[in-house]
């Protein structure tokens, strides 16, 4: 069938040609090549379909033109192969995850790990929806389905008609990828086009170090590792294999789909194949029954998400259980071979399953920009390499190297540690959160600013509350009033230079600005909250107000922006003491430190404990209580300024809490209008913006 796939003799400079063209055009025009996508989705969708048909018809050609015994032979030696080439990854990964500084996990995850677990590894190995998932690129369960129904066909007496019919299918698919073949110049400027408009270079000083180590990797096995292996192997040399691998590693790497490289590694052994004269029929069998495996289980790029992982498990501070630490890679396998997909989504499926924060979710689409295409030359050189190698073994041209192979891999070993190395010299790591409170300015974040000022309730007692609509009131005094909660940051808090600082104090800002009112934040006392707001001493509460069913009661809310789940704060070296939540719920002695909304809460979930309102972490170490309960990114927050103490993370058995901002019962027209301001600023995406600077990008 390889006499159909003639590429283009210079098909390599029109790639190139088209990859710096999309680097001009995407650089230029920035985020305007968004237009482009749309037609590098209708390309990949074209392409993934011709994949799905070729893959089994391929494969049941090529297994019914083999004998039994010798197809069964190269499918069980190339499996060796395959584990040689997921073990190179995982162990690249994990050298590169020792360069990760040790953090102090900021919570103790002790919900249980396991639930559901084989449920998801099912799902992806025997998608519940095969023919949606075939779509999108779940090609193992398609190929294992071929590869199943080729062997029982070889069996079969009257298997000659249906042979014709797979030949000219397969002519007919052959043909069809020949023509993605010719068009890969046009895929590849789209896709550079847009990955280097929509690139974002903010992500470049938190994440430098993962995106140089990733790129470097792929770099590695690509260019060195794999065609070395092959080198050693075969009778091929080194020269000629670079070659090889960089031609069909520029296709990859240009459009960013590993599977457009069908026609051109059919092109590479076409050429093999002539020059070492093997025979046509035996040849072009064993090539149709091993591609289609090989790009189902040999696309060691996506692996890379076990890196991705363990990055953000240090960046975020993330204690993995020994059970995840086991299972991490085990899943990076399993995602890697399900799918020819995204990088990104093997990482926000394992994010997700490994209880990753939600901000890991912000970074994750935005290294696609980065990583995407250097994956993409790692899996076309996976799936060349392990074609070659099994190419050549059912040829018997491969060598036994012995000691050869041993010294290879520890040099090889050696000199991936050297590189890492380097990286952990030259670049700075970033953490997560380190300096979330650290001098922040609302000017940064904020276009324009209204006149701000701090106040206190005396002053406000002194002008009684006048009767009528909020927003009348408002606009009549030129003054917004706005209850505060000084010391709980990110929301609202001074920084260490007295400024008022905090996402939700942004967002007040902009709405005095929009109002082009002065803003006037008066400090909230959480005892008396519902009287102050309803009395009018101010005219809205902020700072991660959480809405409960006590305070519905008594008090408006604005829609939630923010869920949270509740978790006990402790000192982290008695942290094993707290981590049985049903015998903590009978420890009659248990102190419990507990603050506003909390303390109803505490007093409901641990009826038998003493609570003591107000208590922070100080409390905890002059052990004047035992555990504080509040929610999860508090306790982040206290664990990095404050180290002696950690948060112990039930889930949501402790509480769920939804923040947003408290008004007073009475005057629905303010509710409607805040709400309906909060929904166009957030359909603005000035929300995502805020979001952004005040709990992810700022405190980096």
């Amino acid at each position: 069938m390889q006499n159909y796939f003639r590429v283009p003799k210079h098909i390599s400079i029109y790639l190139g040609a088209a990859i710096l063209l999309g680097i001009l055009v995407g650089f230029f025009n920035g985020n305007d090549t968004e237009v482009l996508r749309p037609l590098e989705t209708t390309f990949n969708m074209f392409l993934q379909t011709i994949i799905v048909f070729y893959i089994p018809i391929s494969l049941m050609y090529g297994i019914s033109n083999l004998p039994a015994k010798e197809a069964g032979r190269l499918l069980f030696k190339s499996a060796f192969f395959i584990l040689l080439l997921w073990a190179a990854m995982i162990l690249s990964c994990l050298l590169a995850s020792l360069f990760l500084p040790e953090t102090l996990p900021t919570t103790i995850d002790v919900k249980p790990q396991t639930r559901g677990l084989y449920e998801k590894l099912l799902e992806y190995l025997v998608p519940e929806n095969p023919f949606y998932d075939a779509m999108h690129n779940v090609l193992p369960p398609l190929a294992i389905f071929s590869l199943l129904l080729g062997v029982a066909y070889v069996r079969s007496k009257d298997k000659e008609p249906l042979l014709d019919v797979m030949q000219i299918g397969c002519h007919l698919l052959e043909i069809m990828l020949m023509w993605v073949a010719y068009m890969s110049p046009i895929l590849a400027f789209l896709h550079v086009a847009v990955l280097v408009g929509t690139a974002d270079i903010s992500i470049l000083k938190p994440l430098a170090f993962h995106i140089v180590t990733a790129i470097t990797t792929c770099l590695f096995f690509s260019l060195f590792f794999l065609p070395m292996l092959v080198s050693l192997l075969t009778p091929l040399s080194y020269r000629v294999l670079i070659r090889r691998f960089a031609f069909i590693g520029l296709a990859g790497f240009g459009t960013g789909q590993p599977l457009i490289v069908f026609p051109f590694i059919a092109q590479v052994l076409r050429e093999i194949r002539l020059k070492y004269d093997f025979p046509y029929r035996d040849w072009q069998a064993t090539f149709l029954m091993i591609t289609p495996l090989s790009f189902s289980f040999a696309q060691i790029g996506n692996m890379l998400s076990l890196f991705f992982v363990l990055f953000f498990g240090y960046f975020f501070h993330i204690a993995f259980t020994p059970l995840q630490e086991i299972l991490l890679p085990l899943y990076s396998i399993v995602l890697s071979i399900s799918s020819s997909g995204l990088t990104q989504e093997s990482v926000e499926v394992l994010a997700k399953q490994f209880n990753l924060p939600e901000e890991t979710q912000y970074f994750i689409p935005k290294l696609r920009s980065f990583v995407q295409s250097f994956r993409a030359l790692l899996n076309s050189s996976g799936v060349l390499c392990l074609i070659l190698i099994v190419m050549m073994l059912h040829e018997k041209k491969l060598k036994k190297i012995g000691k050869k192979a041993t010294t290879f891999l520890i040099f090889s070993g050696v000199l991936l540690l050297s590189v890492y190395f380097s990286i952990h010299r030259f670049i700075p790591q970033k953490e997560s959160y380190r300096e979330l409170i650290a001098p922040r300015s609302l000017r940064d974040s904020l276009a324009n600013l209204p006149p701000i000022e701090v106040t206190d309730l005396s002053k406000n007692l002194i002008n009684p509350p006048e009767e009528g609509s909020i927003l009348a009131k408002v606009l009549s005094c030129r003054k917004i009033i706005v209850g505060f909660d000084a010391h709980n940051a990110p929301y609202s808090y001074f920084d260490e230079n007295g400024c008022i600082a905090g996402f939700d104090i942004a967002y007040m800002a902009q709405l005095a600005y929009d109002l082009d009112v002065k803003l006037e934040l008066v400090p909230i006392n959480f005892d008396t909250i519902e009287k102050d707001l309803n009395d009018g001493l101010y005219d809205i509460a902020v700072g991660g107000i959480m809405m409960d069913f006590s305070r519905i009661q008594h008090l408006s809310f604005t829609n939630f922006y923010k869920e949270d789940h509740n978790v006990l704060i402790v000192a982290r070296e008695d942290a094993s003491k707290y981590t049985n939540l049903s015998r903590l719920e009978l420890q009659k002695n248990l102190r419990i430190g507990a603050a506003g909304i909390f303390v109803k809460l505490a007093k409901d979930l641990f009826p038998l404990s003493q609570v003591y309102p107000d208590a922070r972490w100080n409390d905890i170490l002059d052990n004047r209580v035992d555990v504080c309960l509040n929610g999860k990114i508090t306790a982040t927050l206290w664990s990095l300024e404050y180290p002696g103490v950690v948060g112990i993370d039930f889930g949501e058995v402790l509480g769920k809490e939804y923040i947003c901002y408290a008004l007073p019962l009475k005057d629905r027209a303010w509710k409607r209008f805040i709400n309906q301001w909060l929904s166009i600023y957030k359909l603005s995406g000035f929300y995502e913006k805020q979001y952004n600077y005040w709990f992810v990008e700022e405190s980096l």
